[in-house]
């Protein structure tokens, strides 16, 4: 379903979930249902007929449960949101994980030889959509943390002009 999805220019809202779903179960059971899956999507969206950029959240998805939620010490939350805005959608992957600045930590002393290009692929292909379809998608990458600016997660919201 990715692969066939990752060739289309669109697909809809309804579509995105389905393959986000999946995605996120097979993620559960590798990692033993380490984190909970919570789904929010606006009543106002009609999500069977509005189309989106083809596979544009699963990065920031694969990057939360992939950096933020596995190396938590307790169960996580992973939250996927989607709203509709000023002629917009919005979509939101929320986590509770370790935030972005210990992730690379322990990247940083990991002595695993990957190197992951998912963010730089993201952000081009998103440079490539703006200038294609004249429009402004925007990314904005949040690093929540309590009173005391201890980190408590990454927050993605995605704006699409639809």
């Amino acid at each position: 379903m990715f692969l066939d999805h990752s060739t289309s220019e669109s697909i809809t809202i309804e579509e995105e979930i389905n393959m986000l779903r999946l995605y996120i179960e097979l993620e559960q059971m590798r990692f033993d249902e380490g984190f909970n899956f919570h789904l929010q999507v606006d009543e106002s969206i009609d999500y069977k007929n509005t189309e989106i950029p083809a596979t544009i959240l699963q990065p920031f998805v694969e990057n939360a449960i992939n950096h933020g939620l596995v190396n938590l010490n307790r169960q996580g939350n992973l939250t996927l949101i989607f709203e509709q805005k000023n002629g917009c959608i919005v979509g939101i992957i929320d986590d509770d994980g370790i935030g972005r600045a210990e992730a690379a930590r322990l990247k940083n002393h990991s002595t695993s030889q990957h190197i992951s290009r998912g963010t730089q692929l993201i952000d081009d292909r998103i440079k490539t959509l703006n200038s294609i379809r004249e429009q402004h998608i925007e990314i904005q990458i949040i690093d929540k943390e309590d009173d005391q600016h201890n980190a408590t997660g990454t927050r993605v919201i995605v704006t699409i002009p639809i």
